[in-house]
């Protein structure tokens, strides 16, 4: 599975790119088994997806498939007042704090804003510090 996730990214993508990397696993049912990624990194990708999948992915023995999402055009909301402006239809929302991120999915259909998304990532898991808070466009690139 790892070759056919490289030889997908890198038909768009060069091995020594530095991107951001969010993988997630799915079984022959879709559901979800595990959804995990790279923010804020100097790695190349063909190192990022050895790490990812040796670290998370191959523990997984039923998988279907796999969603690849690269990372394009982030773009670190500084302006607090700008928050709820992000149209959450469009844009994959995270909240990283120290070396934790948390990831708000576009058009996720029981948030109705930002400021409501980054509360409730806070209620989960009683975020009490600075946090930055990025939203990006992924390139999503489905392997099976």
């Amino acid at each position: 599975m790892l070759e056919k996730i490289k030889n997908a990214v890198f038909a768009k993508y060069k091995k020594e790119d530095c991107k951001w990397v969010f993988l997630s696993v799915f079984d022959a049912d879709d559901k979800l088994l595990m959804s995990n990624g790279v923010f804020y990194t100097d790695k190349v990708l063909d190192n990022i997806l050895d790490t990812l999948y040796h670290w998370l992915v191959e523990k997984y023995r039923n998988i279907s498939y796999i969603v690849v999402d690269v990372i394009l055009d982030e773009e670190e909301i500084v302006d607090v007042s700008k928050i709820n402006e992000i149209p959450l239809q469009e844009y994959w929302v995270a909240v990283i704090a120290g070396n934790k991120y948390w990831v708000m999915l576009p058009d996720t259909a029981w948030v109705t804003g930002a400021i409501q998304a980054l509360q409730l990532i806070k209620q989960k898991d009683s975020l009490q510090w600075n946090a930055k808070i990025v939203k990006f466009h992924t390139d999503r690139i489905l392997v099976r």
